[in-house]
């Protein structure tokens, strides 16, 4: 795999997360107390949610420290993830690995960006 390739990929990751974002938010679902858009959100993040527990719950039973938590909790995202995305979403393992790859590094950043935004909030009052 050479540098055009994955760059390509890592596109057709990204347009595939937000073709799924469009998939979702545009389907009716009137009995929902929640947006369509909402409803997207949750159904694109919830397996990492699910795996972050997972993750913290494997953790619990070997007893890691705090590091030990948050590095089970991503791996077990990105495996729940990839479950997710090869056996509902019905996409080949290669882009699934990348699309939860890509799919992490939003949810990191969105996390460190609450942290330094509580930081600031912390630090001022």
């Amino acid at each position: 795999m050479n540098k055009n390739e994955l760059k390509d990929d890592i596109k057709n990751a990204v347009e595939d997360i937000h073709d799924d974002f469009n998939i979702y938010s545009t389907r009716d679902y009137t009995d929902r107390e929640a947006s369509p858009e909402e409803y997207a959100i949750m159904r694109i993040v919830l397996p990492h949610i699910f795996g972050i527990i997972i993750g913290c719950a494997v953790a619990r039973m070997f007893e890691f420290v705090f590091i030990g938590y948050i590095i089970t909790g991503i791996i077990f995202a990105f495996l729940v993830g990839v479950h997710k995305s090869t056996y509902s979403d019905k996409i080949t393992l290669k882009y699934a690995v990348i699309k939860n790859i890509v799919l992490i590094f939003i949810e990191i950043a969105l996390i460190l960006l609450c942290f330094i935004f509580y930081g600031i909030i912390y630090m001022a009052g």
